[in-house]
């Protein structure tokens, strides 16, 4: 019997202790500074993420660039786009409204990018499309809670992609309308201050499909 009641307080902490982990932080202030950036604020493309200062389980981002249907930032560990963590704020056109979205390119290469079922762990603060430009800032959990997540602290390769078509928040991202820009070396978002992009590598060739159009096919976000 005492061993019963020491296991049923066990999991009551340590449900509680989870509770406390996964609770959404508070939106940083407006004059937060952003220890990781990639590009400035008003670029083409901006990105910036620092861990919460009120809960350091979370990592805050920002996500800016013109773009009519959404703007991502992937989480890789071999640059060739398949296993990927991709978070995304994606514009809805039916109302021009934007939504964070939690999304991961599967591991077999060149298939589409999918939406993560659960969407748990991503906690919405501010989104905008206007002129435009989509703006969010959403926190995102830094541990991995499920098979298609990265934790964001590891060192990972960096893609940083957008696009003009848009859709609903429960549909995947489709293909980005350039070729992502992909970091040339491996960084923590949570350690490290930037990454130098690389534009130029082989990521444009057609994988070796009869009949399939290479620009459906070269990316899967």
């Amino acid at each position: 019997m005492m061993m019963m009641m020491m296991m049923m307080m066990m999991i009551i902490m340590m449900n509680a202790l989870l509770l406390l982990v996964t609770q959404c932080p508070p939106a940083p202030g407006n004059d937060a500074t952003y220890t990781f950036q990639f590009g400035s604020p008003g670029d083409d493309y901006y990105f910036a993420a620092r861990v919460n200062l009120d809960n350091a389980s979370y990592l805050d981002v920002i996500l800016e660039a013109d773009a009519d249907g959404w703007v991502a930032v992937g989480f890789s560990d071999d640059r060739t786009m398949n296993s990927d963590d991709v978070l995304g704020c994606k514009r809805d056109p039916s109302d021009d409204s934007v939504a964070v979205i939690d999304t991961y390119n599967p591991a077999t290469q060149y298939a589409p990018n999918e939406v993560d079922p659960t969407q748990e762990g991503v906690c919405t603060h501010s989104t905008n499309f206007n002129n435009g430009r989509i703006t969010c800032s959403f926190s995102r959990l830094i541990e991995a809670i499920d098979s298609s997540d990265r934790t964001l602290s590891d060192d990972l390769f960096l893609l940083f992609g957008t696009s003009n078509s848009g859709g609903s928040a429960t549909t995947r991202l489709q293909q980005h309308d350039d070729v992502p820009q992909i970091s040339q070396q491996r960084a923590s978002v949570t350690t490290d201050s930037s990454v130098t992009p690389n534009v130029t590598q082989n990521v444009t060739q057609c994988p070796p499909a009869p009949g399939n159009r290479c620009n459906l096919y070269f990316s899967i976000w």
